[in-house]
């Protein structure tokens, strides 16, 4: 039996990946291999060959944070384990790894360029204090650079002289402004790209090459010779005039003197007519019969020329507009760079570009490569691009020193369209091992039987290939039959091999997308209730029959599809999960009144403010922002000058006067409302409610934003920044809760490929499957290595008659995108093909169905069944249903039961609890229950009255005041008020102020009470015994399971002491009496919650902590409960009855 401390078992790759540690290594990881244990032992192994190395000496990049926490997690097993068995100074050394686990070099590429730059800001001109924009801040940012790009280019005057300024206002006329502005707002996705060609004559040549490439593939065809070899066709024969005119231009087509562009109209000009012609014409039948067969395949060759054609007129044209739309995009992204140096933000593409320019200066990089970093490694190495390859190496010490490992798959490399280079993986591979470096194939799979492996290496043979004419060759990535995987597990007897259906091959859209979910939807039921197939239990490794739970549904898109597998699954009764692949609080709706929250903290805060307009709260368009964004000043200020103007002129029913009217209401009230009485009332005021419930989606968007005010509820004391800085830590701690929502539930799992991207499941069924691209033909600019635009055709009176006309360029900068997204489309089919353990389906529908292609010969090819789709019963039957975002679990139900799920407690929710528990009185144990039931039966509540403070003549409650101590520990001005008493005092009051206390008499004399509490606490025990800690963990959030239920919170702060000590500090704002006595009693009322924080922290890090409750009214009265006790309070905590206890809750009691 393998000792549990011992290294995992590896296979011979794995090993060589894992112990090569004196060359750098490259590593091909195919699917299921066995990637992430590989990461982790080659750190583990690194820091054993390096005692002298610390644990920040080992960088490891990967593709997500989930990924990061993941590595670290499973790095923090190793070295406990390495600690229960190391000895003496070994475990010494293994130890202090463990305490510096959280500082590991662990992260994303973006997260460790942060760390560079910061470091390094003054050289990059950057304050090292600057924010990284989200997507949506970038969205926001670009809306306000699109206004003042054009703005310019209104007020520009036309007789510069410039060239590409008469070019740009060229675009703005010949092009319908919502077209610029819809091309412009994505003014990102071309930055970097080649300039246009300069010249005509460089786009004549470009052609010239690509239709003498395809002209000489004609005339080396089978069918141009079998044409040329007829003898002596009959030319008053029809059939015969076709021929010779059809030799005539083949041996012009192979004259090198006559004119590219004649040859090509000549081959385009042929005609084919198979019933032509009379057998009485010709020598005999057979040459007869020949010449027909024969002109038919030249035909099929000739469709190669079909999107051939140069008009020096036309390209002329196309040139100007191309040059004219890089003008006006690199004025927009220009503008762009400008408005984030304003706001002291970077957005992701700086990151990667400030830290290479940084990482390329010697005395940067000397600080990095070989003293603080000593090995790099790069995970999901598909996935990266130049940049990011050229940070590594800057970082890394030299390839020919060992200092890099990548490890990655090109056939899983599927996200172009976030700047990932397929070839990048090869370039690097190649660099390494001209370094000496060594490259590994791992093949083994320790995912999928061998009978499913077979097939899909069988499968994946006939897929990824080259497409025949391809002007991307070095996009696709070629199946290696030396490398294809081989399977760790023998398949069981009873193993279903791959079956494909081909659904509706005569419908159109969205009738056979429809016909094929419902097949979906009823062939998975039956599945599961005749219990026809079996899957192997990950636990048990026993096999049993299929459930609901084992079967992942995966499209390659949700846009437009997802609706009608979630209706179609409702329809036939099967349980289902929408995993969005977004979690919670990035979630559309959520987002929203986010943005709102921080617009009314701050009106000045222009990003927030113009995203909550935006939004369907306000539902304001890109017109009314523009508008309000040329007026100058602030966004707020806008707002009320334009309010005022639409208030003179039209009905108080326009949206900025609604929007003005609304938000300046709210301003007015956001000081003074707790957070889920401000939400409400959003709500109320806006009818979002109704606005959202009309989307697609918008059931599920409802329940999200009810749920947000749900969390409201139990941080109800917090005021508005308490309450926005807790749920940007919720959004950043959400990772975890997500794998939690992923691994629950005995319910079909509906999710993108992307979203199953480093997942497995039992059963596959991949669906609507296609390999083919399609281009979206309303497209006005496209990209491939440049721009290219379709140019709209002029009417004689100068306006756009909706005519498109493409020039050669277009076409070929378009042919060029779609063979890379081709090439893409193999690999996203491997990808979904391979989370597959036991079984897949795949299947197909409408047209697709018909053109699959190459898919349809590897079916064939792989032996692949093609049973006819089930049929589908016509009544619908009844569903349950669960509908989750990767957040929170939320319901949808149908008329039947929802299936059970568990209670998600908060920490709230325990500490309630406990106060009912250790209830002194009856009245104290009526409140706890009252406030129990009313936040578990909100919604049988009639809405919170708006509520108001007289700031002038009252004072806030000493719960209050205790939130205030609290948030100001948060800003350490305890500490504060020690070096910067003046300082200290800015931040109270600025806290105060924050809170809604804006009158000064009743501020100053609140800001005193704070700081007086903040003095005693500064003189605690406690606050010397934080100041004097080794490490110090604020706001940390968690989740755990226990007993079946969840529970989820976040600990007040958590300390390691100089003799690795773990303390958590949990602080109370509750008013009892001033003695030790009655302190420690009311203390016990809150050891259930303080047992979970320990369980909690005692899992992620594998500490046994003290816990410590702290007055903030005393303290110097502090309260310690040892790990003895806080196991006491564990083995009596039981999750399952405190949620059953609370599900008895009468919400009137």
């Amino acid at each position: 039996m393998q000792d549990s401390t011992a290294r995992p078992r590896l296979d011979d790759q794995q090993r060589l990946a894992v112990e090569t540690l004196d060359r750098s290594v490259a590593v091909v990881a195919g699917a299921g291999t066995g990637k992430t244990t590989v990461l982790v032992e080659r750190f583990i192994a690194l820091l054993d060959a390096n005692p002298d190395w610390p644990i920040t000496a080992v960088v490891a990049i990967t593709f997500t944070e989930s990924a990061a926490e993941e590595m670290r997690s499973r790095v923090r097993q190793r070295i406990l384990q390495r600690i229960s068995t190391a000895k003496g100074e070994d475990r010494r050394r293994w130890a202090e790894h463990l305490s510096r686990i959280e500082a590991t070099r662990i992260s994303t590429i973006h997260g460790l360029c942060s760390e560079v730059i910061r470091a390094n800001a003054a050289a990059v001109g950057v304050d090292p204090g600057f924010q990284v924009a989200d997507e949506a801040s970038a969205a926001v940012l670009m809306k306000d650079a699109l206004a003042i790009a054009l703005r310019d280019f209104a007020g520009a005057d036309p007789e510069t002289g410039d060239p590409n300024a008469a070019a740009a206002q060229e675009v703005l006329t010949r092009y319908d402004r919502t077209d610029v502005e819809e091309v412009l707002l994505s003014a990102k996705q071309y930055a970097g790209l080649e300039p246009p060609p300069a010249a005509v004559d460089t786009i004549e040549a470009m052609f010239e090459r690509a239709a003498e490439s395809r002209i000489a593939e004609i005339c080396a065809s089978d069918a141009a010779r079998d044409i040329l070899s007829i003898d002596a066709p009959p030319a008053a024969d029809k059939q015969g005039s076709l021929v010779l005119a059809a030799q005539a231009s083949l041996r012009a087509a192979a004259d090198p003197d006559i004119p590219t562009a004649e040859k090509v109209a000549s081959l385009k000009a042929l005609k084919f007519h198979k019933s032509y012609g009379s057998v009485k014409n010709w020598a005999n039948e057979q040459q007869f019969q020949f010449a027909k067969d024969s002109m038919a395949s030249l035909k099929t060759e000739i469709k190669a020329l079909e999107d051939l054609a140069f008009d020096r007129d036309l390209e002329e044209t196309a040139l100007v507009l191309t040059h004219g739309w890089h003008t006006l995009i690199h004025h927009v992204l220009a503008v762009y760079e400008e408005l984030k140096r304003r706001n002291d933000t970077l957005d992701f593409d700086d990151l990667e570009v400030k830290a290479e320019i940084l990482l390329m200066r010697p005395d940067v990089r000397r600080r990095y490569a070989g003293r603080e970093i000593q090995h790099v490694m790069v995970d999901e190495f598909q996935d990266t691009n130049h940049r990011q390859w050229n940070i590594a190496q800057g970082l890394a010490p030299d390839l020919m020193d060992g200092g890099v490992f990548i490890v990655g798959d090109p056939k899983q490399s599927i996200y172009a369209f976030r700047g990932a280079d397929i070839t990048i993986f090869k370039a690097a591979s190649e660099q390494i091992q001209r370094a000496g470096g060594l490259i590994v194939h791992m093949n083994r799979s320790y995912r999928t039987h061998s009978a499913l492996v077979g097939q899909l290496n069988r499968l994946f043979d006939g897929v990824m290939k080259p497409l025949p004419r391809t002007t991307r060759p070095e996009q696709f990535v070629t199946f290696d039959e030396t490398h294809a995987l081989t399977a760790q597990r023998e398949s069981p007897d009873d193993h279903l091999d791959v079956q494909f259906f081909s659904v509706a091959p005569d419908g159109t859209k969205p009738k056979s997308i429809i016909t094929e979910a419902q097949v979906i939807a009823a062939h998975i039921r039956d599945i599961v209730t005749t219990k026809s197939l079996t899957v192997i239990d990950r636990t048990t490794q026993q096999p049993r029959p299929a459930s609901y739970g084992d079967f992942a549904v995966l499209l390659r898109s949700f846009r437009g599809n997802s609706g009608y597998f979630e209706q179609a699954f409702v329809e036939f009764g099967v349980p289902y999960v929408t995993q969005s692949g977004r979690g919670f609080y990035d979630r559309r709706e959520i987002r929203d009144l986010i943005e709102l929250l921080k617009a009314l903290r701050n009106p000045s805060d222009d990003l927030a403010l113009a995203a909550a307009l935006h939004s369907p709260l306000f539902a304001l368009s890109d017109v009314d922002l523009i508008t309000l964004r040329s007026r100058g000043g602030t966004l707020y200020e806008a707002l009320d000058e334009e309010a005022a103007l639409q208030a003179e002129h039209e009905s108080i029913e326009h949206p900025i006067v609604f929007a003005h009217t609304i938000f300046d209401g709210l301003c007015a009230v956001s000081g003074h409302l707790p957070a889920d009485t401000l939400l409400l009332r959003i709500i109320a005021e806006t009818n979002y409610l109704a606005s959202i419930g009309r989307l697609p989606g918008g059931r599920q968007m409802r329940a999200n934003v009810e749920k947000l005010v749900d969390i409201a509820r139990e941080q109800r004391t917090a005021a508005l920044p308490d309450f926005i800085a807790f749920l940007e830590v919720s959004r950043e701690a959400e990772v975890k809760e997500a794998g939690v929502a992923l691994d629950s539930g005995a319910s079909v799992r509906l999710t993108t490929i992307h979203g199953s991207k480093g997942l497995e499941f039992p059963v596959v069924w991949l669906a609507s499957v296609s390999l083919k691209s399609h281009p979206n033909n309303r497209a006005k600019v496209i990209a491939a290595e440049s721009i290219a635009c379709r140019m709209p055709q002029l009417a004689e009176d100068g306006s756009t008659n909706g005519s498109k006309l493409k020039s050669f360029w277009f076409t070929w900068t378009q042919q060029r995108k779609q063979d890379a997204a081709a090439a893409e489309a193999q690999r996203l089919f491997y990808v979904a093909a391979t989370r597959a353990r036991d079984a897949l389906f795949i299947s197909a529908s409408g047209k697709d169905s018909n053109s699959l292609n190459a898919l349809s010969e590897a079916l064939d090819g792989a032996a692949i069944q093609t049973p006819s789709p089930p049929q589908t019963p016509h009544k619908p039957l009844e569903a349950r249903v669960r509908v989750e975002d990767t957040g929170f679990p939320l319901a949808e139900t149908s008329p039947a039961a929802p299936p059970p799920s568990r209670r998600r407690l908060t920490a709230t929710d325990i500490a309630d609890y406990g106060s009912l528990e250790n209830a002194d009185s009856d009245t104290e144990r009526d409140y706890y229950h009252h406030r129990i039931a009313r936040r578990l039966h909100a919604d049988d509540y009639e809405p919170i009255e708006t509520l108001t403070y007289d700031t002038e003549n009252s004072m806030p409650s000493q719960r209050r005041i205790g939130s205030l101590v609290h948030s100001a520990l948060l800003y350490r001005v305890d500490i504060l008020m020690k070096d910067d008493p003046e300082r200290a005092y800015q931040v109270i009051d600025s806290l105060v102020w924050e809170a809604g206390f804006t009158l000064s008499e009743a501020r100053r004399m609140i800001v005193e009470r704070v700081r007086s509490y903040l003095e005693a606490y500064a003189e605690s025990p406690v606050a010397r015994a934080i100041e004097q800690a080794k490490e110090v963990y604020r706001e940390l959030p968690f989740v755990i399971e226990r007993d079946g239920q969840l529970v989820h919170g976040k600990m007040d702060l958590v300390f390691v002491d100089h003799e690795d000590r773990w303390t958590i500090i949990d602080f109370k704002t509750d008013s009892v009496s001033d003695n030790a006595a009655a302190i420690t009693t009311h203390a016990r009322r809150y050891m259930l919650q303080l047992a979970v924080y320990a369980a909690a922290l005692r899992e992620r890090v594998g500490a046994t902590p003290t816990a410590q409750v702290v007055y903030l009214r005393y303290p110097r009265h502090v309260v310690t409960l040892p790990p003895a006790e806080l196991d006491r309070e564990l083995a009596r905590l039981k999750l399952d009855a405190i949620a059953a206890h609370f599900d008895s809750f009468s919400p009137h009691t």
